[in-house]
């Protein structure tokens, strides 16, 4: 099977921004789009790095307990699962800090999908690398990624891009 052209992609991927925006369902997410008022306030967790609890199996989520953000994961198989409820209480199987490092990957991996966008903090591990803030300034003075007062967001030339703007931004 052959890719899909990129060009072609991007070219719809504008077309359907237009239409969606002409008919009131601006987008409020890479690709969501919603009437104002209406946006998904369950993927709004996820993307604004909000706790959420991983329940059943095989789920995973994200909690902030004793100032540690944890990941958590729970048993694959059902009967794994069902079997660590009965005998702990919980199908949790795994329980561990996340790393500032991951954790800063997690929120602009996540936040940047938004319109809105992610605010970096000043104690952020962000800005313990150089290069990575000056990687940072380039995509600003180019147009991909606007800074309003800290809280970036993709732009509508970034948007497209925004798996390359991250690798920038992570890398």
């Amino acid at each position: 099977m052959t890719p899909a052209d990129e060009d072609a992609c991007a070219d719809q991927y504008e077309i359907a921004q237009a239409l969606t925006e002409a008919v009131g369902l601006p987008a409020y997410e890479i690709s969501n789009h919603a009437a104002p008022g209406e946006e998904s306030a369950h993927n709004l967790i996820y993307w604004r790095y909000q706790d959420y609890v991983g329940v059943g199996p095989g789920a995973h989520g994200r909690l902030t307990i004793g100032g540690d953000r944890l990941a958590t994961e729970t048993h694959l198989s059902p009967e794994a699962y069902l079997e660590a409820v009965e005998q702990t209480g919980a199908g949790v199987r795994l329980a561990e800090p996340l790393s500032a490092e991951a954790q800063l990957t997690e929120r602009l991996t996540m936040g940047l999908r938004l319109i809105e966008g992610v605010t970096l903090y000043a104690d952020d591990v962000f800005y313990e690398d150089e290069p990575r803030v000056d990687r940072l300034r380039r995509l600003i003075e180019d147009g991909f990624i606007a800074d309003n007062c800290g809280r970036l967001s993709a732009t509508a030339r970034g948007r497209p891009v925004l798996n390359r703007i991250l690798y920038e931004l992570l890398s």
